[in-house]
């Protein structure tokens, strides 16, 4: 018995010696970083998810004699049909600089007072690449006018341009119904003009330097309403309609591509005729024909059949 005791005091007075020398023991120091040791450079952050890095492109152009521009313009479009994103760019005496992001792709310019030009280039990424000489034409200033049947001026139109494969951004009309547009070639000009309030229209113009301003007259017209429904009746948004005249199927002036709302609802304003109404949707169609009469509003619906 008397060992036992024994025993038990010894291992009592061992843990408490134990924990006094834990307790009485020198606290770490962190780690000397001698004065020659280069700090750490921070790592980068990751470029957002969908966004890739920009890397810096300075295209030198040969200006045309005559008033030195006072801007620049970018669009690069990564593989045809792709939408042209707008990039700010600058000039810096005969050479424009402007980021966008690597890969190959078209860069479109448009120098201010010249004609917008465009190039297949190969960007490579982190460093700055240098591509022409490309030598720029002046361009004539394309101005007209939009006006209403009673020759009203239309203001918040949309003028869509094109000369032969050149295009430049879209513009609407000021109080006036006034337009102008800067950038194109000479040649014959498409203007495509929509109006919430009138009917889409597509005029043909001789656009050149001694040219008039072009006149744009618009119709009224009747207003469609449609909505647009899946099978089980409720609302379709994100969606097109294409509006297309019976009698003439192949006229681009006559066709209409009305976006649909969040409420699945649309309006196109359209002259009188028979019409072929279509939208599409997870590889689905819903097709109506509507007529449209002189001095009366229509409605339709777009209904998706069950799969």
């Amino acid at each position: 018995m008397r060992g036992w005791i024994v025993v038990l005091i010894v291992l009592v007075l061992g843990g408490t010696l134990a924990t006094l020398l834990w307790k009485a023991r020198p606290e770490a120091k962190p780690p000397i970083t001698p004065s020659w040791a280069p700090e750490e450079e921070p790592k980068p952050e990751p470029a957002p998810l969908g966004e890739k890095p920009k890397t810096i492109v300075r295209v030198r152009v040969v200006l045309p004699d005559g008033p030195r521009p006072a801007s620049a313009y970018a669009w690069f479009r990564v593989r045809p049909g792709d939408t042209n994103y707008n990039y700010p760019a600058r000039l810096e005496a005969d050479t424009v600089v402007v980021e966008i992001p690597s890969g190959k792709g078209e860069l479109s310019l448009q120098v201010g007072g010249c004609v917008v030009e465009g190039w297949m280039v190969d960007v490579p990424q982190g460093q700055t690449s240098e591509i022409g000489p490309y030598t720029l034409r002046r361009a004539p200033t394309l101005r007209g006018r939009v006006v209403d049947e009673d020759g009203k001026p239309v203001t918040n139109a949309f003028v869509f341009p094109k000369v032969g494969d050149a295009s430049v951004p879209l513009t609407g009309t000021h109080d006036d119904g006034r337009f102008s547009f800067d950038g194109l070639p000479e040649g014959e000009a498409v203007l495509r003009v929509k109006c919430d309030t009138m009917v889409d229209s597509i005029v043909e113009y001789d656009h050149h330097a001694d040219a008039d301003p072009v006149e744009i007259v618009l119709e009224r017209g009747m207003k469609l309403s449609g909505r647009v429904l899946d099978a089980e009746g409720k609302p379709v948004d994100s969606v097109y309609a294409s509006v297309v005249d019976m009698t003439a199927p192949k006229d681009r002036a006559r066709m209409s591509f009305p976006s649909v709302e969040d409420d699945g609802c649309f309006e196109v304003r359209l002259v009188p005729g028979r019409y072929r109404v279509q939208t599409n949707h997870e590889g689905r169609a819903a097709i109506e024909l509507v007529e449209i009469v002189e001095g009366k509003d229509a409605e339709i619906t777009l209904q998706f059949e069950p799969r």
